[in-house]
C-alpha cells in the first residue's frame, strides 16, 4: 500500500486506541468502623482521556453495597464523586500506558 494509506491507518489504529482500558487504580480502604482491616475498595477503570468509570464496594459485617458511576475527563458525569473515588481516579492517571 501507498505510503498515505499506511499513514492512515496508523492514525485511524492510535484514535481508536485511545479508548481502550488504558489506566487502572485500586483503592482500599476501611469505610465502616465496625468492619476490621481495608476491606471496601473503589476500583477506577479509565481510557486516555481519563474516562470511563468507578466502581466502588462498600463492605460491612453483613452486606456488601456495590456502586457504579460514569467518569468523563477525571470528573463524575451524574453523580458526585466521594473522596476514595477521585484518590483512585488520580491512582490511575499515574498509571503509565
Amino acid at each position: 500500500p501507498p505510503l498515505k494509506e499506511k499513514y492512515g491507518r496508523s492514525i485511524k489504529i492510535e484514535n481508536e486506541g485511545k479508548i481502550h482500558v488504558q489506566k487502572v487504580g485500586l483503592l482500599r480502604f476501611n469505610h465502616f468502623k465496625d468492619t476490621g482491616g481495608n476491606i471496601s475498595f473503589v476500583l477506577a477503570v479509565l481510557d486516555a482521556c481519563d474516562s470511563g468509570v468507578v466502581i466502588t464496594n462498600l463492605h460491612t459485617r453483613g452486606t456488601s453495597r456495590w456502586y457504579a458511576k460514569s467518569v468523563k475527563e477525571g470528573k463524575g458525569i451524574e453523580h458526585e464523586l466521594s473522596t476514595e473515588e477521585k484518590e483512585a481516579i488520580k491512582i490511575a492517571q499515574k498509571t503509565k500506558k
